[in-house]
């Protein structure tokens, strides 16, 4: 959903109507509502995925069920609400075959929707700082873990890109490789974002507009 202000110049984008749907298929419309969409240090591995008879008997009756969430979730976290695509990231790498804890992990974000469903990305002329830099300005923010992935001891990489006080472009990815130390695990998120960051550089420069979205570096932000 779009949202025009036109007396402040604001633009709104929000998907509270997907979530409210999503809530009502899923029977969470009532749910109790959380604050955040993962705890840390929750057992979301392989470690929990069905392997005895009794759990793989009874792996049909919510597999399909656990994929259609997270894949209603994954439209939501790409479209509108970077706030829960790391969260989603993690419970989508069990979809082939996911425990209850999985299923458990995928409802808590579910709750975490409830409470937020409201939650919308606002655009404007600059009614927001970040980083002591004008809203105005293409930035980004990068980050990254170290070894979080328990099953093979990768690291994630985070990125968000911000325009007129809203973000533009952000991801939450496995790293392709290990990394042997918490500054190469930054290093490989900073070289990763660096490619999208020259992306949009170049479209904001390819539009036909009388002033460029971005002249000159586009300043980046890790850690």
């Amino acid at each position: 959903r779009v949202t025009r202000d036109r007396p402040n110049r604001m633009l709104h984008l929000d998907q509270e109507r997907y979530v409210i749907d999503v809530l009502k298929r899923f029977g969470m419309f009532n749910c109790k509502p959380l604050s955040v969409p993962m705890t840390p240090g929750s057992k979301v591995d392989a470690s929990v995925c069905p392997s005895t008879e009794e759990e793989l008997a009874a792996l049909p009756t919510y597999h399909d069920l656990y994929r259609q969430i997270v894949g209603s979730l994954s439209y939501a976290a790409l479209s509108t609400r970077p706030d829960i695509i790391a969260a989603t990231m993690i419970c989508a790498k069990y979809g082939h075959n996911p425990g209850q804890a999985h299923l458990k992990a995928a409802k808590r974000i579910l709750r975490y929707l409830s409470g937020t469903r409201t939650h919308r990305i606002s655009y404007g002329p600059n009614p927001h700082t970040i980083v002591g830099k004008s809203g105005s300005t293409l930035i980004g923010l990068v980050d990254s873990d170290w070894a979080s992935d328990k099953d093979k001891r990768r690291s994630t990489t985070g990125f968000v890109f911000y325009l007129n006080g809203g973000p533009v472009n952000w991801k939450s990815r496995l790293q392709k490789c290990i990394a042997q130390s918490s500054a190469e695990a930054e290093h490989i998120a900073a070289s990763e974002s660096s490619k999208v960051a020259v992306w949009l550089q170049r479209l904001s420069q390819s539009m036909p507009s009388a002033q460029p979205l971005q002249e000159g570096a586009l300043v980046m932000h890790c850690d």
